[in-house]
């Protein structure tokens, strides 16, 4: 069969609601949704809620609409609206909905920006990006099951392939994930004392974009020490607005799809945990391009005149600090800036550890410190991720 087939038989959908939603949990797992809890396994009234999800820090609500005929779009903007009702009246903070409707571009971003008035992030699937998952070879037997649409030899030969491959992955994964929390506990142990301190600063710290988590114990950017490439070019000088914006697409792919490689297009405020009053206002949202601009050009002349490792590691703390100030994401602002912090260390240095990067009540003291023009303690905590 075609992936035409796929698309017609799911558009023609006959397999009722219970199975619809089944589907749809299983395609939301496929994507990398996880703790995926359909509402009404049984059949049932779900109100206005089919599935429960997480993905990339956003707690969504799911829905499924799959008709068995087709439907205009403002039919489907309809059925939009009132389950992304669902999401607002549990608090969650996004809303994917699936539907085997064919939707244009317009139609998905019309849909999006209609959650994001009530303050939602949203995911669409239309009838063909529901096709285009069913049509990997991840999807093959889900495809099987639900549509069913056999695998042709090749299928079948790319399905185990895959799955094989899958099989090898995650005990890889496992197995660092094993290593990675045994050198944790490992080294809160040996630092006892100054986890303590971070649990309580984190009770009464801020709510900074990372600072919710700061025990968190697995970092992608921590890997362990890192050496430059000799023969390559310093990344670092070449930093820009456009490389920022490459940078978070590259960390941030789990992020809702509308925020991703953009900056923020509102004003936040970051506050302490408990205070109404913002510790940290960052400036209005259409600064950001320019301040980026500006924060690039000064990295370059103050890295360039650097002469001493003092001035070098003062040069990468004012970027960490200034670029943090300067919020320019509506999330995944610390990755960035810890993806940007390795880059500068490799080619200033030649060799970095950002498992070494304290990200506890240290660093954010030194970040409080550096809003007010005191760099020295950020200086220092980036001079031990350098350290040899």
């Amino acid at each position: 069969m075609s992936a035409q087939d796929t698309e017609l038989k799911l558009h023609f959908w006959r397999g009722g609601s219970l199975n619809a939603e089944r589907l749809a949990a299983s395609i939301l797992r496929l994507e990398g949704f996880r703790n995926v809890e359909p509402q009404a396994p049984l059949g049932g009234p779900d109100g206005r809620c089919d599935i429960f999800c997480n993905k990339g820090g956003y707690t969504y609500v799911g829905a499924v609409y799959f008709p068995p005929t087709e439907q205009d779009f403002q039919s489907v903007g309809d059925k939009f609206m009132h389950d992304l009702e669902g999401a607002i009246d549990r608090n969650r903070s996004a809303f994917v909905f699936l539907t085997n409707q064919r939707l244009t571009l317009g139609n998905r971003k019309e849909l999006k920006e209609r959650a994001r008035k009530q303050g939602i992030e949203s995911e669409v699937y239309d009838v063909e990006k529901i096709a285009g998952v069913l049509n990997n070879p991840t999807g093959y037997g889900i495809r099987a099951a639900f549509l069913g649409i056999p695998m042709s030899s090749d299928e079948q030969l790319a399905f185990f392939a895959q799955r094989e491959g899958t099989l090898e992955l995650d005990l890889t994964l496992h197995m660092e994930e094993i290593k990675r929390v045994a050198e944790m506990v490992r080294r809160l142990r040996a630092q006892s004392q100054h986890v303590a301190q971070t649990v309580a600063f984190a009770l009464g710290g801020t709510a900074e974009e990372g600072f919710d988590e700061l025990l968190r114990s697995v970092d992608p950017l921590s890997v362990g020490e890192l050496t430059a490439e000799p023969t390559a070019g310093l990344i670092s000088n070449s930093i820009s607005p456009e490389i920022i914006l490459l940078i978070h697409r590259m960390v941030g792919f789990e992020l809702p799809s509308r925020t991703i490689g953009r900056f923020r297009d509102a004003t936040v405020e970051i506050r302490k945990l408990g205070d109404e009053t913002p510790y940290v206002k960052p400036p209005d949202h259409t600064l950001v391009p320019t301040l980026l601009i500006k924060l690039c050009k000064n990295w370059l002349e103050e890295i360039t005149s650097a002469q001493s490792e003092k001035e070098k590691l003062k040069a990468i703390a004012k970027f960490h600090a200034d670029f943090l100030r300067i919020h320019p994401f509506s999330d995944g602002n610390g990755r960035v800036a810890r993806a940007i912090m390795l880059q500068q260390c490799v080619d200033v240095f030649q060799v970095v550890d950002m498992s070494k990067l304290d990200r506890g009540a240290e660093y954010a003291r030194a970040l409080s410190a550096a809003d007010v023009g005191n760099i020295e303690a950020l200086s220092e905590i980036v001079r031990r991720v350098v350290a040899n």
